[in-house]
């Protein structure tokens, strides 16, 4: 499953740009992802959650340019590393999202602004919990049945963002983005799992 989230990004990067886009950018990315919600996955170990805040996420990117048009096609591939610790005990879930975007530019100049809209496909990975403590309770954290360990989700979110251009050929791209990550798929047992993330990318 890792290894095909890895190759299937690069490959719809490498075969839309040959087929579709006339300016292409291609780069990397990194940031930070908050994890604002649901319980289960913020609550304190303590509590019986997870207690995942704020970790670093990374990844590939690439942008399809078309001449005159202010829409901006992206594909993405991302990987969020969600991480909790309290008191020696430590939890973990590496979350593997492909990304597709709009973006919307509202200025095009050397700092050009824009919103987004983003939807994806998210694999959830393992939870993990080392040296848990007596009183933890499964049914309160993502090993729950009712929560998100092992499965795949549908997500969708918006975002808001800069493109630096001050070098030729150089793309910065800076953006902040809110995603409900099991907005299509979910059970009805499922809560919203909601991620803030704040990203900094250089494509060339």
């Amino acid at each position: 499953m890792k290894k095909t989230l890895v190759i299937l990004p690069l490959y719809l990067i490498i075969s839309f740009s040959e087929i579709f886009a006339q300016e292409v950018f291609i780069g990397v990315k990194g940031g930070i992802t908050s994890v604002t919600g649901p319980a289960p996955y913020t609550n304190d170990i303590s509590s019986g959650g997870a207690g995942f805040s704020s970790e670093a996420n990374f990844g590939i990117l690439s942008k399809f340019h078309f001449f005159i048009s202010p829409i901006t096609p992206i594909i993405s591939f991302t990987v969020h590393t969600l991480r909790g610790n309290s008191n020696g005990t430590e939890t973990s879930q590496n979350v593997y999202s492909i990304g597709t975007s709009l973006q919307f530019t509202l200025t095009a100049a050397a700092v050009s602004p824009y919103v987004a809209l983003d939807g994806s496909y998210n694999f959830f990975g393992k939870f993990n919990i080392d040296n848990p403590p007596a009183f933890y309770s499964p049914d309160k954290s993502p090993s729950s049945a009712t929560t998100l360990a092992s499965k795949n989700r549908f997500g969708g979110g918006v975002g808001l963002g800069i493109d630096l251009n001050l070098i030729s050929g150089i793309d910065i791209d800076l953006s902040v983005r809110y995603s409900i990550m099991n907005l299509l798929g979910a059970d009805t047992s499922e809560n919203n799992i909601n991620f803030l993330t704040f990203n900094a990318a250089i494509l060339f």
